[in-house]
This record gives structure tokens, sequence and C-alpha cells, in this order.
């Protein structure tokens, strides 16, 4: 199994273009860990993050902001 250890939600990742090229280009990768960005509150932040993740369960994994 191959993981990518250190994703991060980006502008264009968070759009669903953007979401589907990353995975795309992360083909040979089993599952990513996306990592929340400290940017702002960490409520609003972990949402963004939940929703992103949500999309791509069988291949992300969120971790949250504390």
């Amino acid at each position: 199994m191959i993981v990518d250890c250190h994703t991060h939600i980006t502008t264009s990742v968070a759009d669903e273009a953007g979401a589907s090229e990353y995975l795309q280009a992360a083909g040979t990768v089993d599952v990513s860990i996306v990592l929340a960005e400290a940017k702002g509150e960490s409520e609003e932040v972990n949402k963004e993050l939940s929703e992103y993740v949500g999309k791509y369960k069988e291949k992300l994994i969120g971790f949250a902001l504390v």
C-alpha cells in the first residue's frame, strides 16, 4: 500500500475540477492523508476539510486542525 502522508487542501483542489485532477495525478497512491491548513478559524477549516474528504472517502483521510 502506498500512502501520501502530507497533502493539503489548496484552492485549486477544493473545487471539483482541481480535486479530480489531483486524484488522477495521485493514481499510484492508494490513500492520501489530507492535513487541514491553519488559515482561519479551526471550526471552519475543519468543516471544509470534512466536506472535501467526504467526497473521496475511498482515497482520502482527513487530519483536523486543533
